[in-house]
């Protein structure tokens, strides 16, 4: 048997491959790390105040499913366009194994109450699970900025997808397809939507959290 002995390899060779195994190593362990960001390990929420439509859900429990999540506020008019494509996907995917979670995540005082969130997922006709983020702590998990925004999060509990403001309605349900395909999904016979109708600003409402609001009656009433 043939030994390889390092003093027969050139300093620069194995140099060249200590620094590769600490980038692997390096890039494995930021995968693994919960986060917001493609390729993250999505986190799971923190901080719900209260969940309607469901019972308390965690990241764990919905491993296997293909999870959307819907970072929205009721008085947002944005948030408020995409909700007809929100409704759609529901509607088309949830036997399929998609499961949207609307993270409601308040910019005013007011927005932090139960029975106006509730009021509101009943007037936009939301059925799919809602979970109220009174304390921005899962916002903050995802190092969100903005409303709406979606995040879409394989069976393996990574986030692979995401997208800010409204629009990219197609590009977001290919990509709903794709992940629902790759955990074992047939969505062969579920039609695909070619409508990217109405355009509206895609724009979305950012949030420096680190700034006051001055829209904010918290911000107001210290001043």
């Amino acid at each position: 048997m043939t030994r390889l002995r390092l003093s027969h390899i050139p300093f620069h060779s194995v140099l060249l491959m200590v620094v590769g195994l600490a980038v692997a190593c390096c890039a494995a362990s930021a995968r693994s790390e919960p986060g917001g960001d493609v390729g993250n390990r999505a986190p799971e929420s923190q901080g719900i105040a209260h969940w309607i439509n469901s019972e308390p859900l965690t990241m764990e429990d919905l491993r296997g499913k293909v999870v959307l999540i819907d970072f929205w506020t009721y008085t947002c008019v944005n948030c408020i366009r995409t909700m007809p494509y929100l409704r759609e996907w529901h509607d088309k995917y949830a036997k399929e194994g998609l499961v949207i979670v609307g993270i409601h995540a308040p910019e005013f005082e007011f927005e932090n109450l139960p029975e106006n969130v509730e009021a509101s997922v009943e007037e936009f006709d939301l059925t799919y699970p809602i979970a109220q983020d009174n304390e921005i702590g899962t916002w903050r998990a995802y190092s969100n900025r903005a409303w709406p925004a979606k995040y879409l999060v394989g069976k393996d509990v990574f986030v692979r997808y995401k997208h800010f403001g409204e629009g990219s309605y197609q590009e977001t349900e290919r990509q709903i397809r794709d992940a629902l395909r790759a955990a074992g999904a047939t969505v062969s016979d579920v039609w695909e939507s070619t409508d990217e109708k109405p355009q509206f600003d895609s724009e979305a409402r950012s949030r420096d959290l680190d700034k006051p609001n001055p829209r904010d009656l918290r911000w107001l009433l210290t001043q």
